[in-house]
Formats: structure tokens, C-alpha cells, sequence
């Protein structure tokens, strides 16, 4: 496993999250297209203001299940995807250009395989597409909601 998820969830992950508070100052700043104003990069710094209070922060990428592990979480994304491809409940996959996790590619092998998704692109982003989008998104989920007859 390489790239930051790889560094993050080595020995190296205390010092480049605790220490130097990277999942804020780097991956979040670099994964807005628009970029993130200094006010807005204070607002997520608030919540981690010293290294114990990054702990959260240093859990959550040794926890997204990469390459068989955890094994557990892993089991748990298999079974949430089985349960997506049999349920009848109407889906919403927004996606973004280009998209980290969520870009066209993905968007279509979802299709391929929920037989009850739709698809919506909201525009220009990376990962983080609720701050690159956050109206357009606003708009697309409540025209989807009132296509499937929500409220």
C-alpha cells in the first residue's frame, strides 16, 4: 500500500498526523479544487488543536479497509455492497471531475453493478466535493428525492 493511506497507517503515521497535523493541513487543503480559504482551514484546524486530539484523525485512515485490511472492515464493505446490489432502496451516487473516489469511472461500474443507483455529476472536484459543490449538491439530492417521490 503506498501514497499518504500507506504512510499514514505505517510508524511514520504518529509523527505526520499527531505531530504535524497532515490529514488537515495537506489532504484535506489538496483534495478541494477550488482550494480552502484561511478562515475555512481555521475552522477544521479548531477541533485539533494538539496531538492527543488528533487521535481520531490518525485512526481513520488505519481503518478504511486497503488491500485485505483490517480484515474486519473489510468484511463489512463486502457485506454492505452485497446488500446494495439486492435491496430494492433507491440510491444516489454523486461523482466529480476528476473525482478521487468518486469520479466518472466509479460512478459507471456502480451502475454496473447496483441495479438501483442513479448517478449525478455536480461538477468540478476532487475527494471532499461538499466544499467544491456544496449548492449544486444541495440541488441534485433534492431533485432526486422528489423524482423517487420523497419529500
Amino acid at each position: 500500500m503506498g501514497g499518504a493511506l500507506g504512510r499514514f497507517r505505517s510508524d511514520a503515521g504518529e509523527e505526520l498526523i499527531l505531530e504535524q497535523n497532515q490529514f488537515v493541513e495537506q489532504i484535506l487543503g489538496g483534495s478541494v479544487v477550488r482550494g480552502l480559504t484561511e478562515e475555512e482551514m481555521a475552522y477544521y484546524r479548531e477541533p485539533y488543536p494538539t496531538p492527543q486530539s488528533r487521535l481520531p484523525t490518525l485512526q481513520w485512515p488505519r481503518e478504511l479497509p486497503a488491500d485485505g485490511e483490517p480484515a474486519r472492515n473489510v468484511e463489512v464493505v463486502t457485506r454492505i455492497g452485497g446488500w446494495m446490489q439486492g435491496t430494492d432502496l433507491p440510491m444516489l451516487f454523486l461523482w466529480a471531475r476528476p473525482g478521487a473516489l468518486n469520479n466518472e469511472a466509479f460512478a459507471d461500474a456502480m451502475v454496473e453493478r447496483v441495479r438501483n443507483i442513479q448517478t449525478a455529476f455536480v461538477g468540478a472536484g476532487r475527494h471532499y466535493i461538499q466544499e467544491d459543490q456544496p449548492e449544486m449538491i444541495g440541488r441534485t439530492v433534492a431533485d432526486w428525492r422528489r423524482r423517487i417521490g420523497g419529500e
